[in-house]
């Protein structure tokens, strides 16, 4: 979702009415029945048990403690830091334009809404906090990065999916970090590549 402004467009996640629901102002975020769900990982559980459609998660109970773990992994998947830090190292990617665009657009946030500016500052500190986590330790991501990218190819040697035949959300879960994976490194993950 974006709002369009008097500057241009405004992410969703700085707006006040995003902040109600999430106050840390990270998307995605659902409400289901008066209730504020945020966290990928939640969200696609809960959409998964709650509403009707295919199942996206094995019934035998060795597979699905499995996909969980995929999850998990997704989940604490470093892919800001690796994403920030080529915005750190290279003065010409759209990140590095994006990063700045984004810092402006807090600080314009946080004078136009003064009373949630205790909220724009943490959005302010998450900034610095990754072009931090960008350098410090980057070395150690790195690593975390590759073994667990080689061990997700070595996943996909013999099989369609991460668990075998069925789509999951392990699945789910790990297509947008691939996705990114080219921004964090430079490289170029498509197949045959």
């Amino acid at each position: 979702m974006v709002d369009i402004g008097p500057e241009g467009p405004e992410p969703a996640g700085l707006q006040p009415w995003y902040l109600a629901i999430n106050p840390r102002g990270l998307v995605p975020a659902i409400v289901e029945n008066g209730r504020p769900l945020f966290d990928s990982a939640t969200i696609m559980r809960y959409v998964n048990n709650v509403f009707e459609g295919p199942a996206l998660a094995p019934e035998d109970s060795g597979a699905f403690a499995e996909m969980n773990e995929w999850i998990d992994r997704a989940d604490s998947f470093p892919i800001r830091e690796l994403s920030y830090r080529v915005l750190e190292l290279d003065q010409d990617t759209p990140f590095k334009m994006w990063k700045f665009s984004m810092h402006d657009k807090v600080v314009a946030m946080k004078e136009q809404y003064p009373e949630l500016s205790f909220i724009y500052d943490q959005k302010l500190k998450d900034f610095e906090d990754m072009s931090e986590g960008a350098t410090d330790g980057y070395d150690a991501r790195f690593a975390e990065m590759s073994a667990t990218m080689d061990h997700l190819n070595d996943r996909l040697q013999d099989r369609r999916w991460l668990l075998g035949d069925q789509y999951t959300l392990a699945d789910i879960a790990w297509t947008p970090l691939v996705l990114r994976l080219p921004y964090g490194r430079k490289i170029d993950v498509r197949e045959g590549s």
